[in-house]
């Protein structure tokens, strides 16, 4: 848990998520909201995965991640052969 809440509190401080995700508690100087944001998510997940079998979640957010209208898979471009003649 420390780990995430450490990278949530370095993103918000370079400005990658709401900066009142890095406040500082006053007494004793930890990211109060990275870690309530990750107790929430974590217990949202936990709840989740007592609903719905794992593999599911898994498999739902992998057809997600790969819907294509075209139905193709993500692949980088080839490189037209003269760009790649000139580099």
């Amino acid at each position: 848990m420390t780990v995430t809440t450490r990278v949530l509190f370095a993103q918000a401080f370079d400005r990658l998520l709401p900066v009142s995700v890095a406040k500082i508690g006053d007494r004793n100087h930890a990211p109060n909201v990275a870690i309530g944001l990750v107790l929430v998510i974590g217990i949202g997940f936990c709840f989740l995965t007592s609903l719905v079998n794992l593999g599911s979640i898994v498999a739902l957010q992998s057809s997600v991640l790969r819907a294509d209208p075209a139905g193709r898979a993500w692949r980088r471009r080839a490189v037209p052969a003269r760009c790649a003649a000139s580099t």
